[in-house]
């Protein structure tokens, strides 16, 4: 698996290299950006490849703001969900006592007793 990979890694290397390259003209001419603001007016001039670099780096900046604000919500919620089985843990625990308390007896050993008049062996 990892030799595939690396394989997998050099032919996507190879073939962007070789994009590059058949298009080099394309990729090399000017292309001419005016910004006209309120506050700032600009121009300027560079190549085509340049402008695609910056669009995916501005790409990636997006996701990995919007990929860190889920990751944050979901911890906020894990943790909420870790204070609220604690909680629940916790009443669970009371209410047994209670009821041994109350009853005599843990309701474990309920759950684990063989019922009244019951004639089963066990074999």
């Amino acid at each position: 698996m990892k030799n595939f990979k690396i394989a997998l890694w050099l032919i996507l290397i190879i073939l962007l290299i070789l994009v590059f390259f058949e298009n080099k003209e394309v990729l090399m001419e000017l292309v001419e950006l005016e910004l006209n603001l309120l506050v700032v007016d600009g121009k300027q001039a560079l190549p085509v490849a340049v402008w695609l670099f910056v669009a995916l780096c501005v790409g990636f900046i997006f996701a990995y703001i919007f990929a860190l604000i889920q990751k944050l919500k979901t911890g906020r919620l894990i943790k909420a969900l870790k204070s609220q089985t604690t909680t629940q843990t916790e009443m669970i625990t009371q209410l047994k006592k209670e009821l041994e308390n109350r009853v005599g007896f843990s309701p474990d050993e309920v759950v684990n007793a063989e019922p009244v008049g019951s004639t089963s062996t066990k074999i």
